[in-house]
């Protein structure tokens, strides 16, 4: 997580902030999903972050890889036949077990569907190693040989709860490129 962090912020002069919603549709990824109005999308080569504030203050992160990734925390992985409860255990296992994440805290672990997709639904807290508290919601599902995600990050509740309603409105944007599915 602190590498994305500073990654991000290494990042941040390539910003475009969006005057209006846009469609974000790139040849190179098997999703499509709305940029809200007044976020910036950060220009990163494996997945796509956005942010309204800063990514030290909130960012939605949206991924899509093979299932067959390696983890660099947890030696769990995906399969094709996985129960969506079964894909949340590996990246509960990721998180918690990255030596940077102190104080990792499980709200919530739920099956739910995003947008026709049978997935899961986490929430949960931790505190960087310099002790800044964050508050996650994660949602993922496995389809065919792809794990697709979409996450919701703040640095504290009052920003998590400044844009959660708009953090609903690109999930439910969130498409997967059927052409694409391998």
């Amino acid at each position: 997580m602190r590498k994305l962090l500073i990654l991000c912020m290494l990042c941040i002069a390539a910003c475009a902030t969006t005057n209006q919603a846009t469609l974000y549709e790139p040849s190179s990824r098997n999703f499509s999903v709305v940029i809200p109005e007044g976020w910036e999308k950060v220009n990163m080569e494996k997945y796509l972050l956005i942010t309204k504030y800063g990514p030290f203050s909130h960012y939605i992160l949206v991924q899509d890889y093979g299932i067959d990734r390696k983890f660099n925390h947890t030696n769990k992985k995906f399969k094709k036949s996985m129960l969506p409860l079964e894909a949340s255990e590996v990246i509960i296992d990721e998180i918690s077990t990255d030596e940077q994440i102190k104080n990792f805290r499980l709200i919530e672990n739920m099956p739910v569907t995003i947008n026709t997709y049978d997935g899961f639904r986490l929430i949960f807290t931790y505190n960087t190693a310099d002790g800044i508290g964050h508050k996650t919601m994660y949602y993922g599902f496995v389809i065919g040989d792809m794990f697709y995600s979409i996450r919701y990050n703040a640095c504290n509740e009052a920003y998590y709860q400044k844009d959660v309603a708009t953090f609903q409105e690109v999930l439910n944007s969130f498409r997967v490129l059927q052409a694409r599915v391998m």
